[in-house]
């Protein structure tokens, strides 16, 4: 249309290859400072939004501290903030409004306007006009349509860029099964495993080393627990063990297959845990119980929960099962919780089980529910125990003591006991005579 114009009119060319290029500059420039705006709306929500989750979450904390006022003031500031940054976004719309808007506005009234003035000295026929105004009343709303377009784009571009974003992140765990280790593993699953961390160094930095060339051999059905003072490894060895992370040498096997050549649902479908948190969907206590095994029946829950010692609890509610548990479990005491934790042990029936220890901050008739139902759950099982509570770990087969990434003893209870010195020795002593709570 732009070819035939020239051919037919010269001047409506020259007018609309200006206003074109004063517009695609101008756009340039709007939707830049749109997309600028826009960034610092998102920072400013998300700023708005982490206060008011940790606050939701954390709310508690905050009636502890009587920091309600604190709370509030913190959060109309940032608010306050919000609501400048997204008038700043809002403005920039006006932005192309008028200077978009207004030039194609101008540009078609000129169209017009150049031939009417032609048209009234005898410069061009009727015919000539005609096409001048047609042309102007239909390239221009088409020109804005396509700016408002843009504009469009303008406005989701950063939140996909955010979103997408997540997709550039390199994958440090790798799920890479070999069809050969899968076909060993179905089989192997069905008997008791062993556990091997062979040579293995691991550090959360380069520039550090958690472990370091570190050996330990887990028997089949054995029951073992981890000592060490604090921040020395013990979670992180289950949390190898799980593939949260993968280690920079050396290899894990169960029963001699690299955890690296089986996939990581099919690993992580046969390890239970008992987290130090246990941390409960806000749904029914059914749901999380049969949360262990889909597509549990009744039976199965109920079984598990009295295993657990938990069903004379939930009995005793008027919605039995159906009771919802609430935020993150905040309807449940901490004992309840764990036993809970316990029954989905029960009712996935993994053949290992990891239990990061949560009996420290119980009552003394919580801590004993809890160990009667884990020493129930890890019969015939090849189990992995965190230990804080020294009293609660004197039935294990073997503990494991941790120090400075190596493991510095090791045996049972008695033998570490009856030592005249030793770390284990030395931290059993310390909560006998009072100085860590027991």
């Amino acid at each position: 249309m732009f070819i035939i114009s020239n051919q037919i009119y010269p001047k409506l060319s020259i007018i609309v290859g200006v206003v074109f290029v004063l517009n695609a500059a101008a756009m340039i420039f709007t939707v830049r400072k749109n997309i600028e705006k826009r960034k610092m709306a998102n920072s400013s929500t998300d700023a708005v939004t982490a206060v008011t989750v940790d606050n939701m979450i954390a709310f508690d904390t905050v009636k502890y501290f009587a920091k309600e006022k604190f709370e509030q003031k913190k959060l109309w500031n940032l608010l306050g903030k919000w609501y400048h940054y997204q008038m700043e976004y809002v403005k920039t719309f006006r932005y192309i409004d008028v200077l978009n808007g207004g030039l194609l506005n101008i540009g078609m009234l000129l169209m017009i306007g150049v031939a009417l003035f032609d048209y009234i000295n005898g410069t061009v026929g009727i015919g000539d006009f005609v096409l001048a105004s047609a042309f102007a009343t239909l390239f221009f709303p088409s020109l804005k349509t396509l700016v408002y377009r843009f504009r469009e784009l303008a406005k989701h571009q950063e939140d996909l860029k955010r979103y997408l974003k997540i997709l550039d992140e390199k994958l440090l765990v790798k799920d890479e099964p070999k069809e050969e280790s899968m076909n060993k593993w179905k089989e192997v699953i069905k008997t008791k495993v062993g556990i091997e961390y062979r040579d293995i160094t691991f550090g959360y930095t380069k520039d550090s080393k958690l472990f370091d060339n570190l050996d330990l051999t887990i028997k089949p059905g054995e029951t073992v627990a981890f000592v060490s003072k604090s921040g020395v490894g013990k979670t992180t060895m289950t949390k190898l063990l799980m593939r949260f992370y993968d280690v920079q040498k050396g290899k894990i096997l169960i029963n001699n297959i690299n955890i690296k050549n089986i996939s990581k649902e099919a690993l992580r479908n046969n390890i239970s845990i008992v987290p130090q948190e246990a941390i409960m969907f806000n749904d029914t206590i059914g749901y999380n119980i049969a949360y262990g095994k889909e597509g549990a029946t009744f039976e199965e829950i109920k079984n598990a929960a009295k295993a657990a010692n938990l069903w004379d609890f939930i009995e005793s509610l008027p919605k039995g099962l159906d009771t919802i548990v609430g935020e993150r479990g905040i309807k449940l005491s901490g004992g309840q919780k764990q036993r809970l934790a316990i029954a989905r042990v029960f009712i996935e029936d993994a053949p290992i089980i990891v239990f990061d220890e949560a009996t420290s901050s119980l009552d003394s008739e919580s801590e004993k529910l809890i160990q009667e139902a884990f020493w129930k759950a890890t019969k015939e099982k090849t189990t992995i125990i965190i230990a804080h509570r020294l009293s609660t770990i004197q039935k294990v087969d073997r503990i494991i003591v941790f120090q400075d990434g190596k493991i510095v003893e090791q045996g049972s209870h008695e033998e570490l006991s009856q030592k005249g010195f030793g770390i284990y020795k030395y931290l059993l002593d310390l909560q006998s005579i009072g100085e860590i709570g027991n």
